[in-house]
């Protein structure tokens, strides 16, 4: 079962945003959600025994994404997959 903080982690390794913490933040002022490197890093956090672990909320899922959409529009941030073959 995916959870929000596998999507989270999926997505900054993805984009490359687990590189550049403040562009990821940038991401969730675009939406007026206050984060921070250590919300990041505790949302990124997949075993659940970690202390370092916070459940990411949906409203901060959702803040990222639509960040990130500004950011694309804005040319600030480009993803490109290349398929192996």
């Amino acid at each position: 079962m995916s959870t929000n903080n596998h999507v989270f982690k999926r997505i900054l390794s993805f984009s490359g945003l687990n590189r550049n913490e403040d562009l990821a933040l940038k991401a969730f002022e675009l939406e007026g959600f206050s984060a921070s490197k250590s919300k990041i890093k505790a949302w990124r956090t997949l075993d659940t025994s970690n202390h370092r672990y916070q459940a990411m909320p949906n409203d901060a899922l959702t803040a990222f994404f639509d960040g990130l959409l500004i950011l694309a529009e804005q040319n600030t941030l480009s993803c490109y997959i290349e398929k192996g073959g």
